[in-house]
């Protein structure tokens, strides 16, 4: 197999030759370094957490969704677990993988895989009543208040009280635990949601 060879293309002019591309030719194609990646869970950083105003953002600490032993995961978790610290924002990201087995263990495997949002409305459906509708940035969310001991995760699971949100982002289930638990959504948690779920739905 020949090797990857440079394509350049260049225009002469009077000045000297400007060079328009650069690509790089690998059977017959031309891959460009400017592409967009898939999305992914791996798209959520602490420089968006620092940026949206969680200053105190460190890590984080991702913890690995386990798709093919559920019982094996920690009691709230609902896909990748990655945490920013008690001072900022714990995010858990359910991919399209985490949804398959979610949705196999929610309603058997008989039946049609669900759709992110699908699987957020049986979450809420089942929380008995304890979910409720909040836009954040004017997306779709669904807020719910707990504390750390029953309803936290790593960072948040002494805390007192939690603020737990969740909204679809393309293919995509993201959910966000922060303290403390405020009725109105912080400016912080608004611009990090509208971040992360453009990043999500491209």
């Amino acid at each position: 197999m020949s090797q990857p060879k440079s394509v350049v293309a260049v225009v002469m002019a009077a000045t000297g030759a400007i060079l328009l591309s650069v690509g790089t030719l690998v059977g017959g194609a031309v891959t460009s370094a400017g592409a967009s990646a898939a999305p992914s869970c791996n798209s959520i950083t602490k420089s968006q957490a620092i940026a949206a105003g969680f200053k105190m953002a460190t890590g984080p600490k991702i913890t690995p969704y386990n798709d093919q032993n559920l019982s094996a995961n920690a009691t709230n978790a609902l896909g990748e677990t990655i945490d920013f610290g008690p001072n900022a924002i714990v995010v858990s990201c359910v991919s399209p993988t985490d949804l398959k087995a979610l949705s196999v263990a929610a309603q058997g495997s008989n039946k049609p895989v669900m759709t992110a949002t699908q699987y957020l409305q049986y979450l809420v459906k089942t929380s008995g009543g304890s979910m409720k509708p909040q836009s954040i940035a004017k997306i779709t969310n669904y807020v719910d208040f707990g504390n750390g001991k029953e309803d936290g995760l790593g960072s948040t699971a002494t805390a007192s009280g939690v603020r737990l949100d969740s909204f679809v982002a393309g293919h995509f289930i993201v959910l966000t635990q922060t303290v403390p638990a405020s009725a109105k959504p912080s400016k912080n948690l608004g611009t990090f949601a509208k971040t992360i779920e453009a990043d999500l739905n491209h």
